[in-house]
């Protein structure tokens, strides 16, 4: 609001743009991770949680090796049971303890258990529990690149478009990942209130299925 505006040194809307950020990054990976299903038609692995660890890692790894997949830059998305019990494993912790302590006095996350078996493990805590099949409900998922796309595009600038829009801003910002987002900005001037939001045009689709690994609970 206006008064709201005008009578604070603080930055509102900078302020917001972490939350925004995080909404449309989120968004985005939701539509992704509901791709994730038994359309991947790789051999399922199953693991209950009780015993899941870097044995299963290797076991996914295998199948993935099997169809002629590249060992480099395979991801494993685990829910965050299942990144909880990988983060036990008393073969990690043993590695840990000789090569990297900070695995153990820092905890592992996603910048230090990143490569178990060839695998960059992401702790995916909005994984959804999707059923493969009768009762086996989705706890992982191993690929290479190529198992999903991606495609984003920015929307046209309607504020040099129209003639009349133009009361308010429009910029580009880029992520050092080179992921680009329109921020627009405008003053409401008869209602006195001020709006910024992020926009993006993207979609997703399934690559090739082969490049994929399902691991559910057993």
């Amino acid at each position: 609001q206006a008064h709201e505006l005008a009578g604070t040194v603080r930055r509102l809307f900078e302020e917001i743009a972490p939350a925004q950020a995080y909404a449309l990054g989120k968004d985005i990976v939701d539509y992704i991770y509901a791709l994730i299903t038994s359309a991947f038609t790789n051999t399922v692995t199953a693991a209950g949680l009780g015993t899941f660890g870097r044995s299963t890692l290797i076991d996914v790894g295998g199948i993935l090796d099997d169809v002629g997949n590249p060992e480099m830059g395979r991801t494993m998305l685990l829910n965050r049971p299942y990144y909880s019990a990988l983060s036990k494993d008393n073969t990690i912790i043993q590695m840990a303890a000789f090569q990297n302590a900070g695995l153990i006095t820092q905890g592992m996350n996603t910048s230090t258990l990143q490569d178990v078996e060839g695998f960059r493990v992401i702790k995916a805590v909005n994984l959804p529990a999707t059923v493969i099949s009768g009762a086996t409900v989705l706890k992982g998922f191993g690929f290479t690149k190529s198992a999903l796309a991606l495609a984003t595009r920015l929307s046209a600038d309607y504020v040099n478009a129209i003639p009349g829009a133009g009361n308010g801003n429009l910029t580009v910002v880029t992520t050092p990942g080179g992921f680009s987002a329109n921020l627009v900005q405008f003053v409401n001037h008869t209602s006195a209130f001020a709006a910024q939001r992020l926009e993006v045009i993207y979609g997703a689709s399934r690559g090739q299925l082969a490049a994929g690994a399902l691991l559910t609970d057993v």
